[in-house]
């Protein structure tokens, strides 16, 4: 739970940074943190393609097609779901409520809600609390509460202090999310050594790497289709290897 709690901490602390002119960060300051943020998810990633491909070659290569097929497959149920529809969708609604006038947009409920579709719904909220249950690699979801933090420092002189209100739905969810993780990993469904969680750690690197190439502004990555892989690679993995 220590990647939940930084989280937490830092929405809370991005809300009382953003309500002092004296404590916010200069833009440059910004896109330096932003730049190495998303060096700090490159090499996560790397990590987790390291720690995935760990073993003989040939099982390593199974393993790599097996991950592929997933995100293809995961990619097709997330379009037919239309998990990236209702990212964009949450994304144009918070947009809405950041433009609205300044009496409406600043009551606390208003940032409330907007705090939780955006900090809830980030695919680093999924991956991050799946590996911070999994094994303690809680360093996915560090990268991810500075991100919040700036982003709730940005958004108090538009939504105000109510903003640090997000870090409740912030901690429901992704505490439930990675305490969900490790009650598969008590019950045997996932285990630290297991081609599943090999599989596992291989999208998570993924995606990791995806968000470092949406901060970089490389391209863009439909990244909320591809959050099914994360069930289905698992599952391809205890049923083909």
């Amino acid at each position: 739970m220590i990647g939940t709690a930084l989280n937490v901490a830092a929405i809370v602390a991005g809300g009382l940074a953003g309500s002092h002119p004296r404590w916010r960060l200069t833009q440059p300051r910004e896109q330096q943190i932003k730049t190495l943020l998303g060096v700090l998810a490159l090499v996560l990633g790397g990590k987790l393609f390291w720690e995935g491909t760990q073993g003989p070659f040939l099982h390593a290569l199974k393993l790599w097609g097996l991950v592929l097929l997933s995100l293809m497959l995961g990619k097709m149920v997330g379009r037919l779901l239309g998990l990236q529809q209702a990212s964009n969708r949450l994304g144009q609604y918070a947009l809405q409520r950041l433009q609205a006038p300044g009496g409406a947009s600043r009551r606390w409920d208003q940032a409330l809600l907007v705090g939780a579709a955006l900090f809830c719904a980030a695919p680093l909220a999924f991956i991050g609390s799946l590996q911070d249950g999994l094994h303690n690699f809680w360093f996915l979801l560090a990268v991810k509460a500075v991100m919040d933090g700036l982003a709730a420092q940005a958004f108090v002189p538009m939504l105000g202090r109510g903003i640090v209100l997000a870090a409740l739905p912030v901690a429901a969810w992704q505490g439930l999310l990675t305490l969900g993780t490790r009650a598969l990993v008590e019950a045997g469904w996932l285990s630290t050594f297991a081609p599943a969680t090999s599989a596992l750690h291989l999208v998570c690197g993924f995606l990791a790497v995806s968000v470092a190439v949406v901060i970089f502004e490389v391209r863009k990555v439909e990244l909320a289709n591809y959050l099914p892989a994360l069930v289905v690679a698992p599952g391809l993995a205890r049923w083909l290897l």
